[in-house]
């Protein structure tokens, strides 16, 4: 693991105690704060946990579990998320990561691959705001805003996470141009593809939806099959 600049603090809504109990000890071998919010997990206390990320089996809530995650993601958009959860479909993980989720492993992990994944969102998080330019970038009707790590419509936020608008920022670098899904996934989670993953087309689907919200009469993202997606602001077509 690498030197930290800085004191992290990782939540953790992980019912099963085995597991809780190493990644507790790992984490403060590593000199990071746990937080153990399972068997309270409520809103208020992820909130009062002024964590940096958070581990969270989603089985554990039940029923709210979604509902969970989606106002976590909207209420704390700089918190990263990690995703456990037991012999999850594909369905479920791309659910996740469009709710607002940063990564999703399976159950049951190691430990530190666990370590590993949180370690690299806060990584990603830490760097992207440490190299992102402080002035705001404009696009036609939006406004980039790095020090924000937010767009805005006409003034108005877009409610990007900051995981959307990592994405968003790569592809304004790139405009005009065609970025490949494998290259649009290396730059943001570091690492090679896998076979199959549809996390960018997850991000790039809720990103796109944001954007034609705020702004009807555009269109941003144009998607190039089985190639990438393209950045460039154009009128949109009305059977589009």
């Amino acid at each position: 693991m690498s030197h930290w600049p800085r004191h992290l603090r990782v939540a953790l809504i992980e019912p099963d105690a085995g597991a809780r109990r190493a990644i507790i000890q790992r984490l403060g071998a590593l000199g990071w704060e746990a937080v153990d919010l399972t068997g309270e997990a409520h809103l208020e206390g992820l909130v009062a946990s002024r964590a940096d990320a958070l581990l969270l089996d989603i089985t554990a809530l039940g029923a709210e579990g979604w509902t969970f995650l989606d106002r976590t993601s909207v209420v704390l958009p700089e918190l990263g998320i990690l995703i456990a959860t037991p012999a999850a479909q594909s369905d479920e993980r791309v659910r996740g990561l469009r709710i607002g989720a940063d990564d999703w492993i399976p159950k049951p992990y190691e430990v530190e691959e666990v370590v590993a994944r949180l370690e690299a969102i806060t990584r990603r998080r830490l760097r992207t705001r440490e190299r992102l330019r402080p002035e705001p970038i404009r696009i036609a009707e939006l406004e980039l805003r790095p020090d924000q790590l937010q767009a805005f419509a006409d003034g108005r936020s877009l409610g990007l996470t900051p995981r959307e608008f990592e994405v968003l920022l790569a592809l304004s670098y790139e405009s005009r141009n065609i970025v490949r899904r494998e290259d649009l996934y290396q730059r943001l989670w570091g690492g090679p593809m896998p076979d199959g993953d549809r996390a960018v087309d997850a991000f790039i689907h809720k990103l796109r939806a944001k954007l034609r919200q705020a702004l009807p009469e555009r269109e941003f993202i144009h998607t190039h099959l089985r190639v990438g997606y393209r950045f460039e602001p154009s009128v949109r077509a009305d059977d589009d």
